[in-house]
C-alpha cells in the first residue's frame, strides 16, 4: 500500500503519525475542527470537512490519518466508499450500517416488528451514537455518489446532531450541498483543497522512506514535481535510481501505466482521450488553440467536459492546463501507442508556439494586430462587431501575456518581436 505524506513543522501541535509526511496546515484546521465541535457543540445540523484533489493526491490516505486524529479523541470514526453504494440513497445507508460497531445492551428486538428502511435505520443508530460520543463520518470516493448524494446531504444529514462531523473526500467540489437551496443552512461546511508536495516535502518524504543517498531527494523531485502518487510509486516500486533518468518517469512501462491509470480512473476521461492527447502537447490552451491544433472543431460541450475534469486547471496566464505529471505521461502513452499522430500533433504544436510564442488565441491575435495598426479600442470593436467592452477584456489578456502595462510598451514589445 502506498505511503502517505505531509511534512510537520517544528513547534506545531499536529499529533500526527510519524509515518504521515507533509499536510500540516490541513491537520492542524482539521484538529482546530475537533476542538471547536468538542467545546461548542450547540444548534442543529451537522458540520462538514471536504477534501478535494484531483488523482493521487493522498485524499483517502487523508482521511485515514484525520479518523486516526479524531479516534485518539475518544470519536467515532466510521468510513464507507461511495462507489460501494451503486448511487443510490438506501445502499449508502447500508453500507454506513456495516461499519457501524454493535449497540450496547439493550432491550431484545420484537421479532414481530416491521423492520425500517435502511435509511431510517440507519438515522436512528448515527442518532444513538452521536448522543454517546461524537461521531465522524467520512465517505470517500464522494464523486462517485450519484443520487446518493441526495439522500445524504438533503435527508440523513439535516435530521443528525450537530455531534456529527460529516468528512468526504473526491476529485471534484463538494456537490449539491452549497447550490441546493435549503441544503446549505443544514449545517457548517469547510473545503480543504489538496495540491502537490513542496520540495521541503519531497525531500522530508525521501528522508521518511530511507532515500538518503546524495541527489537521491532531487532526484525524486525531478520524476514527480510533487504529486503524492507518483512520489509514492516511484518508492514503493523502488525505482528511486531511475528517477534520475529524467523527469519523463522512464522508470518502466509498467509504472507508467499504473500511473495512467490511475489519473484516468475518472469519470469522463476516456471518452475524452483524444482532447486530454492534444491537449497534453501543449503547455497551456484555449479553445481556438486546441482546435488549431486538432485542425478540427471541437463542439462547447466536449471542451467544457475537458475543462472540468480534476486535472485540467486555468493556467496562471490565462486558458488552461493539464496537470504536469499527467502531460508527461499522456505524451509518452501516444508516442508508444500512436506514434504517428505523436508526431504530428508535436510538429503542429511547435510551429503555433514559434507563431504564437505568447499564446494568443485567434480573437487575441487579431486585436493585437490591430493595436500594432494604431487602430484604437472603438475601432476595433467596430470592425470585430463587438462590445467595447470586449475588446477592453481582450486587451487585459493581451497585455497579462505579453507583461507589459499599456498599448505603448505593446508595440515596442510585439515590434521588437
Amino acid at each position: 500500500m502506498l505511503k502517505s505524506m505531509t511534512l510537520r513543522e517544528p513547534g506545531e501541535r499536529s499529533h500526527a503519525s510519524p509515518l504521515f509526511i507533509g499536510r500540516s496546515s490541513e491537520l492542524l484546521r482539521f484538529e482546530a475542527l475537533l476542538e471547536q465541535m468538542q467545546t461548542h457543540v450547540s444548534g442543529t445540523g451537522v458540520s462538514r470537512l471536504h477534501i478535494e484533489g484531483t488523482a493521487g493526491a493522498g485524499k483517502s490516505s487523508l482521511l485515514a490519518e484525520l479518523r486516526r486524529l479524531a479516534g485518539a479523541r475518544g470519536w467515532l470514526t466510521l468510513q464507507v466508499d461511495s462507489r460501494d453504494a451503486a448511487g443510490h440513497g438506501e445502499s449508502l445507508a447500508a453500507a454506513i450500517l456495516a461499519v457501524m460497531p454493535p449497540e450496547p445492551d439493550g432491550p431484545a428486538p420484537d421479532p414481530w416488528a416491521i423492520l425500517p428502511s435502511y435509511g431510517s435505520l440507519c438515522r436512528e443508530k448515527l442518532s444513538a451514537a452521536a448522543a454517546r460520543v461524537p461521531v465522524l463520518l467520512a465517505v470517500d470516493a464522494y464523486e462517485a455518489a450519484g443520487d446518493a448524494e441526495r439522500w445524504l446531504c438533503g435527508t440523513l444529514l439535516p435530521q443528525l446532531p450537530p455531534s456529527v462531523l460529516l468528512v468526504t473526500a473526491s476529485r471534484r467540489g463538494p456537490g449539491v450541498w452549497p447550490a441546493e437551496p435549503g441544503l446549505a443552512e443544514a449545517g457548517r461546511m469547510e473545503v480543504m483543497r489538496l495540491e502537490d508536495f513542496t520540495a521541503a516535502e519531497v525531500r522530508a518524504y525521501a528522508e521518511a522512506s530511507g532515500r538518503r543517498e546524495a541527489g537521491e531527494a532531487d532526484r525524486l523531485w525531478a520524476a514527480s514535481q510533487g504529486h503524492p502518487l507518483t512520489l509514492a510509486a516511484l518508492v514503493m516500486a523502488g525505482e528511486g535510481e531511475a528517477a534520475g533518468r529524467g523527469p519523463g518517469l522512464e522508470a518502466g512501462a509498467g509504472l507508467q501505466a499504473y500511473l495512467l491509470g490511475r489519473w484516468l480512473r475518472e469519470e469522463g476521461a476516456d471518452e475524452l482521450r483524444p482532447l486530454l492527447d492534444a491537449a497534453a502537447m501543449l503547455p497551456s490552451f484555449q479553445h481556438e488553440r486546441l482546435e488549431e491544433l486538432l485542425e478540427a472543431e471541437v463542439a462547447q460541450a466536449e471542451f467544457g467536459r475537458l475543462c472540468a475534469l480534476s486535472f485540467v486547471r486555468p493556467h496562471a496566464e490565462g486558458g488552461w492546463e493539464v496537470h504536469g505529471q499527467l502531460r508527461k505521461l499522456l505524451a509518452g502513452d501516444l508516442a508508444r501507442r500512436q506514434p504517428a499522430l505523436h508526431e504530428r500533433l508535436t510538429k503542429r504544436s511547435a510551429q503555433l508556439l514559434d507563431d504564437n510564442p505568447y499564446g494568443f488565441t485567434e480573437r487575441e491575435a487579431e486585436v493585437a494586430r490591430m493595436v500594432l495598426d494604431c487602430h484604437t479600442t472603438v475601432d476595433i470593436a467596430q470592425k470585430l462587431i463587438v462590445a467595447e467592452i470586449t475588446v477592453k477584456k481582450h486587451l487585459s489578456h493581451i497585455f497579462e501575456k505579453t507583461g507589459v502595462r499599456n498599448r505603448k510598451e505593446l508595440i515596442r514589445k510585439l515590434m521588437g518581436s
